[in-house]
C-alpha cells in the first residue's frame, strides 16, 4: 500500500513503527480516533494483512474501551516511506533496539518529526538520539520517550489487536527538553493521557518496571519453568523475602536517581499515586493492589520481563551507577544472576552510559546533556557517511 490520504486540517500525521502488540494497539486506536496513520514492520507478514484490509481490527470485551475497524492510510515496510508520511513517529520496537533503530532511522529523519519511544524504558531516547546523531542524521528532531506503556494490548489474530486497559496517564519527556510541552501539547490532540516530564531522565528513573519485572522472574525461575507460568505473577510470586529484595533494588534505583540530580518517586509512592494500594511496606502494598490479582506468569524465561528489562533498565542504571559514583549492588547482582540463567553477557548487549552517549559527560554537565542531548560525536568522514546511509537504505 503505497498511497497517501490529504491532509486533515491541522491534523497530526502518524508513523507507527513497529507492528506488534503495543504498535497494532496504537495504529487501530488513532486511526479509530480519525487520525491518519501509517504503519510500518520490517516482517511483510506482520503487515500484508494490514494492508490487505486497508484496516486494524480493533477488539475489546469492555464497552468502555476501542474497538472498530480502523483504516490504515499506509502499509509499509519502507521505514523512509513511513516516515515521510508523518509529522509523528511513535516507536513500539523491543526496547533493546532503540540503539539500532535510531541508527536506521537517521536518513529519513527531519526537522519536523517528532519521534515517541513507547516506552523508552531506561536511556532510549538519549540511546536513539544519539545513535542516529552517530549515523550522521543533520536533521534536528525531537525524540522522546514515554516512561511506560500505554495500551494492555495482544495482537489475537493476523491484523487484529486486543485492548484490555488504556492507562489514564503517562509522563513523557523530550530531547531537547524545551520541546516537551510543544510535544505534548500537539500530542494531546491525540492522547491527553501523555503528561509533560521535567528530562527524559525523570522518565527513565521514574521506570518502576525495573524494580518489579526482572527479580520477580528471575526468583521464580524453578517455578515458571516447571508450572510454565501457572501462578499469579505479582501474588504468589512476592513472598516477603522476594519483596525484600524488590525495596533494595527500588532504593539503590531512587537513590541513583537523587545522586544525579533527577528526584523520582519509590515504587510503593508509586503504587499509592498509581493504583490507591498503600501498605507498611513494598511487600504490603502490593497484596493491596486489586489489580495485581489474576495475572499470570509469563509461561517461560525468554519473556521482555526478563531479557529486555535487564539490557534496558537495570544494565543502564548500574552503568549509571558505575560512572557517577553511585554503585548499585543489588542491581548488579540481578543482572549477573539473570545474565547467568540465560547464557548472555547483558553488560555487553545492554545500555551502557557509552551507548547514551555520556561517557564523556561529567556529573556537573549531566543535567545539560539530558536536555540538550547529548555530545554529538565526530561526523563520520564523507565516504563513510556515504556508505553507512546507502547500507541502511538498502536494508529498509
Amino acid at each position: 500500500m503505497t498511497r497517501k490520504a490529504a491532509r486533515r486540517g491541522d491534523q497530526p500525521r502518524f508513523a507507527v513503527l513497529g507492528a506488534g502488540n503495543v504498535g497494532m494497539a496504537f495504529a487501530g486506536h488513532l486511526a479509530l480516533k480519525g487520525f491518519e496513520v501509517a504503519l510500518y514492520d520490517r516482517d511483510p507478514a506482520r503487515i500484508q494483512p494490514v494492508e490487505a484490509a486497508r484496516a486494524v481490527q480493533v477488539v475489546s470485551d469492555r464497552p468502555d474501551l476501542p474497538q472498530g475497524r480502523g483504516p490504515i492510510a499506509l502499509a509499509t515496510t519502507h521505514l523512509g516511506e513511513a516516515l515521510d508520511f508523518a509529522d509523528f513517529a511513535i516507536v513500539c520496537i523491543p526496547c533493546c533496539s532503540h540503539e539500532d533503530f535510531g541508527r536506521h532511522c537517521a536518513p529519513y529523519l527531519r526537522d519536523h518529526h517528532r519521534v515517541l519511544l513507547s516506552p523508552g524504558k531506561t536511556g532510549g531516547a538519549l540511546a536513539f538520539w544519539h545513535a542516529a546523531m552517530a549515523a550522521g542524521c543533520s536533521s534536528s528532531p525531537v525524540v522522546a520517550e514515554s516512561q511506560t506503556v500505554l495500551y494492555a494490548s495482544q495482537v489475537t489474530n493476523p491484523g487484529q489487536v486486543r485492548i484490555s486497559r488504556v492507562k489514564n496517564g503517562v509522563p513523557v519527556a523530550a530531547i531537547p527538553a524545551a520541546r516537551t510541552t510543544e510535544l505534548t501539547a500537539r500530542l494531546s490532540q491525540a492522547y491527553p493521557e501523555f503528561l509533560p516530564a521535567e528530562t527524559v531522565m525523570h522518565t527513565s528513573l521514574g521506570n518502576t518496571g525495573s524494580v518489579f519485572h526482572p527479580a520477580i522472574m528471575a526468583l521464580n525461575a524453578a517455578r515458571i519453568e516447571s508450572s510454565r507460568g501457572e501462578f499469579e505473577f505479582y501474588i504468589d510470586g512476592v513472598s516477603k523475602s522476594v519483596a525484600n529484595v524488590l525495596e533494595r533494588i527500588d532504593r539503590e534505583r531512587t537513590e541513583l536517581a537523587r545522586h544525579l540530580g533527577f528526584g523520582t518517586r519509590s515504587a510503593r509512592e508509586w503504587l499509592a499515586v498509581a493504583y490507591g494500594a498503600v501498605g507498611s511496606d513494598l511487600f504490603e502494598a502490593m497484596r493491596a493492589n486489586e489489580g495485581y490479582y489474576g495475572i499470570k506468569a509469563p509461561h517461560r524465561l525468554s519473556h521482555p520481563y526478563l531479557v529486555e528489562e535487564v539490557p534496558a533498565t537495570l544494565v543502564p542504571m548500574a552503568s549509571l551507577g558505575r560512572h557517577y559514583g553511585c554503585p548499585c549492588p543489588t542491581i548488579e547482582a540481578m543482572i549477573h544472576l539473570a545474565g547467568t540463567m540465560t547464557s548472555t553477557d547483558y553488560w555487553s548487549v545492554g545500555r551502557t552510559v557509552e551507548r547514551m552517549g555520556l561517557a564523556s559527560v561529567p556529573l556537573k554537565e549531566l543535567g545539560n546533556a539530558v536536555r540538550e542531548g547529548p555530545p554529538i560525536p565526530a561526523a563520520p568522514n564523507a565516504a563513510a557517511a556515504h556508505a553507512s546511509r546507502t547500507q541502511l537504505t538498502q536494508e529498509h
